[in-house]
This record gives C-alpha cells, sequence and structure tokens, in this order.
C-alpha cells in the first residue's frame, strides 16, 4: 500500500508540475518579469529533475521502511515548495495583465535605483499593500487594484522597498536594534527593586515593550526609506492612504499595544514629520502634522501609549534610526528626482507631480492622470 501511495502522489506532482508549465508558457510577458519567470521555469526544472529521480528509486521496490520514510519526506518537501510556488509565483504570472504594467514599471525603476536590488527579480499580485522580501526567491510586492491604476499610491512602495533593504542589511540592522533594546531595557528599569505583584508586573511589561520595539524599529526604518526615496510625495500618499481608517489610527487600547507588528499610525506620523523638517521638507511637515492634529481632535482621540513610547527616549529612537539608513543607503529623493542616469522616464518625477496636481485641483486629476498613463504604456522603452 505505501509504494502505491507514493508512486500515486508523484504522479500527482507530475501532473501539476505540467499544468504549473502550461499555465504560463506561450504568453507574452513584459520585460519587467523576465528575470522572475526564468526563475519560476528554473524551480519547476529543477522539481522535476527531483521527481524523476525519486520515481525511479520508487520502481525499486526495496521495501525498507526507513527508506519510504525518506521518499515520503521527499515528496513533502516537493509537494510545499510547488505549492508555495503556485500561490505567490504562478498565480501573479497567470493573472497578469496590462493593468499591472504601470506598478511593475515603477519596481523596476526602483529596482534598477538601488545597487543592492537591480538584478532581483520581482513580481506583483493584489491585496494590501506588503511584501515578501526574500534573499533567495524572488521579491513579492502586493497592492490593491485600485492603487495599481494610479500614481498617487505608488510611493507606498518606497516603504516596502525598505524592509527589502533591510533584509539585505539584516545582520547590521538586528545589530543595531539589539543596542537599542538594550538601553530602552536599561531605561524602563525601575530604581528600586521590589517584591509585590505590582513590580513583577511592572518588569514583564517593560519587557513586552522592549519586544514589541523590534518590529516597530524596522517599520519605523521602512517609513524613513519611504521618506528619504519618496520626499514629499511619500508624506502625501502615506497620510492619504491611512488618516480615514478611524480611531485606531490615532489611539490604540493598552491590550493591544503589545507585539503589535505596527507603531500606531500618529506616532509614525510624529516621527515623519521631525524627518521631514530636517531633510527640507518644513512647509510639508507643518501641513501633516496641523492635518493630523485636527483629524486627532475631530474624534476626541487622547494620544496615550501606556508607556510604549515616550518622548524621553525619541531620541534615541531617530539615532538608531539614522544609523541604519547610513547602513542601507537607500537613494535620496533629491538625487533621483533629478537623476541623469534614470531611464527615458523618471518616474520619482511623475510621482511627485501627480501629488502636485491632486492637491492643486483634484476634480480634474483623474482625467489628466489617464491620459498620462495612457502616453507611458504606449512607449516602448519607457
Amino acid at each position: 500500500m505505501i509504494k502505491r501511495i507514493l508512486k500515486n502522489s508523484c504522479l500527482e506532482l507530475k501532473r501539476r508540475l505540467v499544468l504549473a508549465r502550461q499555465s504560463i508558457e506561450g504568453k507574452q510577458f513584459p520585460d519587467e518579469v523576465r528575470l522572475c519567470y526564468e526563475w519560476v521555469q528554473k524551480t519547476l526544472g529543477r522539481i522535476e529533475r527531483q521527481l524523476d529521480y525519486l520515481s525511479s528509486l520508487l520502481e525499486l521496490d526495496l521495501g525498507d521502511r526507513i527508506l519510504n520514510q525518506t521518499w515520503y519526506s521527499e515528496l513533502s518537501i516537493l509537494s510545499s515548495e510547488l505549492e508555495v510556488l503556485d500561490q505567490y509565483y504562478l498565480h501573479p504570472l497567470y493573472r497578469l495583465g496590462k493593468d499591472d504594467l504601470l506598478a511593475l514599471k515603477v519596481i523596476e525603476w526602483l529596482h534598477r535605483s538601488h545597487p543592492q536590488t537591480a538584478d532581483k527579480p520581482f513580481i506583483i499580485s493584489n491585496g494590501s499593500f506588503s511584501i515578501a522580501a526574500s534573499r533567495t526567491t524572488p521579491t513579492l510586492y502586493w497592492l490593491p487594484v485600485t492603487s495599481q491604476l494610479s500614481f498617487l499610491h505608488f510611493a507606498l512602495f518606497f516603504h516596502e522597498f525598505g524592509h527589502e533593504l533591510f533584509l539585505h542589511h539584516k545582520e547590521e540592522m538586528e545589530d543595531l536594534i539589539a543596542e537599542f533594546q538594550e538601553k530602552l531595557a536599561e531605561f524602563l528599569k525601575p530604581a528600586v527593586t521590589q517584591s509585590d505583584d505590582r513590580y513583577q508586573g511592572y518588569l514583564e511589561k517593560a519587557a513586552d515593550i522592549v519586544e514589541t520595539w523590534r518590529e516597530w524599529m524596522e517599520e519605523l526604518f521602512c517609513d524613513a526609506v519611504g521618506l528619504t526615496i519618496g520626499g514629499k510625495s511619500y508624506l502625501q500618499a502615506f497620510s492619504h492612504f491611512i488618516r480615514m481608517g478611524g480611531i485606531k489610527e490615532f489611539y490604540v487600547p493598552e491590550r493591544q499595544l503589545s507585539k503589535r507588528s505596527h507603531p500606531v499610525s500618529l506616532l509614525r506620523i510624529r516621527f515623519l514629520v521631525e524627518r521631514a523638517a530636517k531633510i527640507g521638507l518644513e512647509a510639508e511637515a507643518t501641513r501633516l502634522e496641523e492635518e493630523w492634529q485636527s483629524l486627532a481632535g475631530l474624534l476626541d482621540a487622547r494620544e496615550d501609549y501606556y508607556g510604549y513610547f515616550d518622548e524621553t527616549f525619541k531620541h534615541q529612537v531617530t539615532a538608531v534610526l539614522d544609523d541604519m539608513l547610513i547602513e542601507a543607503n537607500p537613494r535620496k529623493f533629491a538625487e533621483l528626482i533629478s537623476a541623469t542616469d534614470s531611464p527615458a522616464i523618471n518616474y520619482l518625477q511623475l510621482i511627485t507631480e501627480a501629488w502636485d496636481h491632486f492637491q492643486d485641483d483634484p476634480q480634474t486629476y483623474a482625467t489628466g492622470e489617464r491620459q498620462k498613463i495612457e502616453r507611458i504604456l504606449a512607449k516602448k522603452n519607457s
């Protein structure tokens, strides 16, 4: 029975492998996803060779329990690999259409603007803005359908790209965050040791705050990358995208702050405002701060982080973020928007101009944008 199960499972995986190839072969893919397509075909070829080898071993019918366990394990691994390939890479390639082209061009421009990712394969899919950064597989970007049809939200890719840079410099980044966590733990340490339950509860919360800041530092770093690359366009895209998310963007109850993956949005705005002013975007920083203060007042949202953030250690956070930016070295907005090594179309310039137009005349923005996008996509070498 085990032999039959293993052989049939092997045949089933081969059948799925054939279908996987059929789903993407013969299609005309844009140049922007060529590297991802080649990686997928190479991976399918490797899985096929491993399945062929396992098939030959199963034909021997050795009837050895240990060998059968080994072969089951190897088939299970190949099945999981094919499942991941199907869900995260075949699906985006299979569904790829003309409406994806603009987003693909923007990401290719972003990747090629940085030596760390100049030759890194990538693909896009639909969902909430996020990224699956990896050192060994193509980078997968998710974005909402409505966001891929307009310039306005593309600046949010710059935040997601920060996760790619973080991964590229992961060891150094983790060291910098760990040093900050040590300082934070020291800051939160009570001056007097006690033995009652309240004291123990405080120690547990302090440890939780320190742990929570691991994820918060990465997210604040990615915001800093977004601002560094996108300048005012990132401030505008970030604020517009999240500010209508309700009270949770301004205030989060204490019990929900523990190990929360992202800092409260209002806190992220605070750090963005500070950094924007430092890099010469004083007017934009002031307007952003005033807008969020107005919304917080409208919602009667009180700014309380229950000890998870304190102004007294804000400068330490900023200093570590500065060091992380030096390590990752994202291209700066001023360099990119005037770069002579850019392709025929400077996508950062287009994104920035789009926000200027939208801010000046939101009523007519959509018509002008559609015409501009059509002209860009009509150019072969854009």
